[in-house]
């Protein structure tokens, strides 16, 4: 397994489960925070696009700070001992919030 697949994989299927958990359809675009250490936090940068199209968001942020508590639906992954933490919000068409000096948006 090439590095970070497992853990990729591992974070797409937790951010799908909560999606349905908050009945979201697998079509319903999202935006997506991610928050973990820094040597994680540039895995999550270097795979971003492969998060994105797995869970069907149309924005990710990768954070240095810990994700703004405006951001409601949260999943926690950890994963031979990294932590990472998601939360995302659906997204009606042509909308985003903005959030600045959080981190890198991808």
């Amino acid at each position: 397994v090439m590095e970070g697949e497992a853990l990729v994989r591992e974070l797409i299927r937790k951010i799908q489960a909560v999606r349905k958990e908050n009945r979201l359809h697998v079509k319903d675009p999202i935006e997506l925070w991610l928050h973990s250490d820094e040597k994680t936090n540039l895995l999550l940068t270097k795979k971003s696009s492969e998060i994105k199209s797995g869970v069907g968001a149309m924005k990710t942020h990768v954070l240095k700070a810990p994700i703004p508590k405006s951001v409601k639906t949260r999943a926690a992954v950890e994963f031979e001992g990294s932590k990472i933490e998601a939360g995302f919000e659906a997204l009606k068409k042509g909308k985003s919030k903005k959030y600045l000096n959080t981190g890198s948006v991808i």
